[in-house]
């Protein structure tokens, strides 16, 4: 059931960004600022479109320039005020793997950690109280957040106690959960494209 409109629930949409070319090789890009290419403009648009059936109070994003791109697109469509950009929300800082390819990265680091990078939990720990002030500035309104895969995995593994499969998230995709007064965040869909 969707909740985006409803005057007792705060409702936020967690975007990933557009595809880049980094996407499409399979690399790392962690805090490294990689633009959108042509698929990843028109996957911004198309999720835009297909958004516009709700109405959204406000839209911020990750200042890295592939979220940024993704929504500042979306803004134009969908008539809304230029994007606020948000530092906590940039992807994760993958340290000595950023740029690697994901078999590069497991070759150079079996054991799955990389060097100098933040975990998940670090990521959790920055990004959650952004989503709490969201929710706050948003009561009984609807936000759009632009943000990256490993952000809106963080969030989403919190907020559903590790049930949301650990799979990485498509780009473009959408995420929509929402929270009442008085009950906690909930999941209505995850990982949803046009």
């Amino acid at each position: 059931m969707d909740r985006v409109g409803s005057p007792s629930v705060t409702s936020i949409c967690l975007v990933r960004h557009g595809e880049t070319a980094w996407n499409s090789e399979g690399r790392l890009q962690g805090r490294e600022d990689v633009p959108l290419n042509d698929r990843g403009r028109d996957q911004a648009r198309k999720l835009a479109d297909a958004l516009a059936v709700d109405r959204w109070d406000l839209l911020v994003s990750s200042p890295l320039c592939r979220a940024w791109e993704t929504a500042t697109i979306m803004a134009a469509r969908l008539g809304l005020p230029e994007p606020v950009a948000i530092p906590e929300l940039m992807e994760r800082d993958y340290g000595a793997a950023s740029g690697l390819t994901k078999v590069e990265a497991a070759r150079r680091f079996p054991d799955g950690v990389y060097p100098a990078s933040e975990t998940r939990a670090d990521v959790r720990g920055r990004c959650w109280p952004v989503l709490e002030r969201l929710a706050t500035r948003s009561a009984g309104g609807s936000a759009l957040v632009v943000t990256h895969g490993s952000v809106i995995k963080s969030l989403l593994l919190a907020i559903s106690d590790g049930a949301i499969p650990a799979a990485d998230l498509r780009n473009a995709c959408s995420n929509l959960i929402y929270r009442t007064a008085d009950s906690p965040w909930q999941i209505i869909h995850h990982d949803r494209t046009v």
